[in-house]
């Protein structure tokens, strides 16, 4: 492959013409006959995206080597198809002996030269020289190679699927070169001219290499990761101002505390790794001023894109803060009494020993006081009701309020599905549709909250409409079919394009028979409509797209026993029929 800025490419045929120049006839004064000999140069067919054949050798005599060259003969021969070797003939009127040096250029009908030999020759007045078989050597478009870098250097994908690769090239001076041709190889799968290597369907490491046609290489790693691999995403914020967060050094650990992916936040904060392979993995944040910090537990599966809980960073402080909140019943966002609150530190650390422990008073409230500047998680617990956790931070000399943590209570219901946010945007909705046992689908939101205990056995507690949350959907009883939660922002609906929901902090917490069995995260994408997860049974199936809601001439009819890939449509109409 011909690498300019670009990928070029060129074949050349390993087949020589023999062909010679006729002996000097008689009565020539004193010639001296000088025989060439070469053998065919390597195949460039592996280097190849577009056919180019080699057309003509180009033969030259030259005295006075390289310093004050003198051509005395030059000839060009047809590149044969045939032979493998080449013989050439000069017969050169001399006076006395001397050394002449032979030059050969392999050609293409262009001109372009690929390949080259050369060798000293000592030819004497009526006698014939010949030269020992030349083996020439690549000197075409980056024949000035010195070094290849392939990046990126090591890289994941998912069995069967592509992963493009680029090669930067160095002369020996270091200086970059633009044109050059390269071939591709791979352990197993198969790597095309352009650098795209198509995974096999295999899982394990597989070895890239690179080559130049004058015998520069570079290879590369890549880990061959089974189907269901995912990417992981998330987003690094200011703890102090919610700002985000640029140039933040991510590292990804699995459970073996070995480092599988890095990254650094884009200038919207965000990040994104290569695809991981299902399971458990740490993520570690740091950035110079800030105190670093670990998320615990990022559970990845599902071949969809998973976004993890917004890492915030504190800015580092010598001195002490306190934060504080409130526990609440998330059905009916009343304080609960006596839950026993835990700190630790870190995102999502919800196991081992805690730094702090308190209890909520009369109020539901709770405190930790005079703590280090840092993230933190803050887990409360109490007898009737599932754990609940958040994501809080410590200021130095600041006192953090408002860290409410929700608890979802234990009862007789199948699924519950709990929606907290941040300050803003006011009023985020939570959306539910799902099969309904008269036929069609139903729709639960803030205009139809539903039924427990009649059709759809699903409904929805409160609408609120002053931040935080929460928002409480529960189902009562399931019915055969996919169930879809969404996540409207309201307060935003008519703007496009909004990154309001994005920057929201929303997290929605689904419960099953009392368990918490996954928590999701609101992707740093634009839109107004965040489709969170499909559930049918106890199979539950990400989604984590955003949309945007605004038309209502684009909803379809959806008819009875229909089941729509998105509920976008059915969500706009009813906003439509039903504006607060």
């Amino acid at each position: 492959m011909r690498i300019r800025r670009a990928a070029l490419g060129l074949v050349v045929p390993a087949l020589l013409a023999t062909c010679s120049e006729p002996p000097a006839g008689p009565g020539a004064s004193g010639p001296a006959r000088i025989a060439i000999q070469a053998v065919a140069p390597p195949s460039l067919a592996q280097f190849a995206t577009t056919i180019l054949t080699v057309d003509s050798v180009q033969a030259s005599l030259i005295r006075g080597g390289r310093q004050i060259p003198e051509t005395l003969a030059t000839r060009t021969v047809p590149f044969g198809a045939n032979s493998s070797t080449i013989n050439v003939s000069f017969n050169l009127a001399i006076d006395s002996a001397e050394t002449l040096t032979v030059d050969l250029e392999y050609r293409t009908i262009t001109g372009l030269r690929l390949w080259s030999a050369s060798s000293q020759v000592v030819v004497r007045p009526g006698s014939q020289a010949s030269t020992p078989p030349l083996v020439p050597s690549y000197s075409g478009p980056g024949g000035n190679v010195a070094s290849i870098a392939i990046s990126p250097a090591t890289g994941t994908v998912v069995a069967g699927n592509t992963l493009p690769f680029t090669v930067t090239a160095l002369d020996i001076q270091g200086a970059p070169v633009d044109s050059f041709y390269l071939s591709w190889s791979a352990t197993t799968g198969s790597v095309n001219a352009l650098g795209v290597f198509q995974a096999p369907n295999s899982t394990g490491q597989v070895q890239i290499w690179a080559k130049t046609p004058n015998d520069v290489a570079d290879t590369v790693a890549v880990t061959v990761l089974a189907a269901g691999a995912s990417p992981l995403t998330g987003t690094v914020l200011d703890g102090s101002t919610q700002a985000v967060l640029a140039n933040v050094a991510i590292e990804v650990r699995d459970a073996t505390n070995a480092l599988v992916a890095s990254a650094t936040t884009a200038a919207d904060g965000s990040f994104t790794t290569g695809p991981l392979a299902p399971g458990v993995y740490t993520v570690t944040a740091s950035l110079n001023g800030f105190v670093t910090a670990t998320l615990f537990d990022a559970l990845l599966g599902g071949g969809v894109p998973i976004t993890v809980q917004p890492i915030p960073l504190v800015p580092s402080s010598t001195q002490l803060g306190d934060l504080s909140g409130k526990v609440k019943d998330a059905t009916t966002g009343d304080s609960v009494v006596g839950a026993v609150v835990e700190l630790r530190a870190g995102v999502n650390a919800i196991t081992g020993s805690p730094i702090a422990t308190t209890t909520t008073d009369t109020g539901g409230n709770y405190s930790f006081v005079r703590q280090a500047a840092g993230t933190y998680t803050v887990l409360a617990n109490i007898p009737g009701f599932t754990p609940g956790s958040r994501t809080s931070v410590v200021l130095g000399g600041q006192s953090s309020l408002g860290q409410d943590v929700s608890l979802s209570p234990i009862g007789t219901e199948q699924v519950r599905i709990v929606l907290t946010w941040g300050a803003s945007p006011f009023d985020l909705d939570a959306h539910l549709t799902g099969p309904s046992t008269l036929g069609g689908r139903f729709h639960i939101y803030y205009a139809n909250q539903g039924s427990l205990t009649s059709d759809p056995f699903a409904a929805i507690d409160l609408d609120d409409t002053d931040s935080f949350g929460p928002e409480t959907t529960t189902i009562s009883s399931q019915s055969p079919g996919t169930y879809r939660f969404s996540v409207h922002d309201f307060s935003n609906a008519l703007a496009n394009p909004s990154s309001a929901l994005a920057a929201s902090g929303a997290k929605v917490d689904l419960y099953i028979m009392g368990a918490l069995v996954r928590s999701f995260f609101v992707p740093n994408q634009p839109g107004t409509l965040w489709t969170v997860f499909t559930l049918s049974g106890t199979t539950v199936t990400p989604v984590n797209t955003m949309s945007y809601v605004t038309d209502e001439t684009t909803i379809p009819i959806v008819a009875a026993g229909t089941e729509s890939s998105s509920d976008g449509p059915v969500i706009e109409r009813d906003l439509a029929r039903h504006p607060k």
